[in-house]
């Protein structure tokens, strides 16, 4: 999960990289507005799937002080993730 106005994104590059290179890990760089409008579980709400995808993890590059929650819909985005 990433910023708006997300700009330092060298390290998560690599990190990117290493994932998909080293393990076939797949990745995704979302805003939390991103993921909360168009993320959703499945039909047996077990599983948390973004753009037909299977969400297995995320990373936080933003989401982790209070101040990334300004709306209720923030809040919400973060217990989906953290339900799922």
């Amino acid at each position: 999960m990433v910023t708006d106005d997300e700009r330092n994104v060298i390290d998560q590059k690599i990190m990117e990289y290493e994932l998909q290179s080293t393990h076939k890990i797949n990745s995704m760089r979302c805003t939390m507005e991103q993921i909360g409008e168009e993320a959703e579980f499945d039909k047996n709400n077990h599983i948390l799937k973004l753009r037909g995808k299977e969400i297995g993890f995320v990373y936080y590059r933003s989401g982790y002080q209070v101040e990334h929650y300004p709306t209720q819909k923030h809040w919400d985005t973060r217990i989906m993730l953290e339900n799922s």
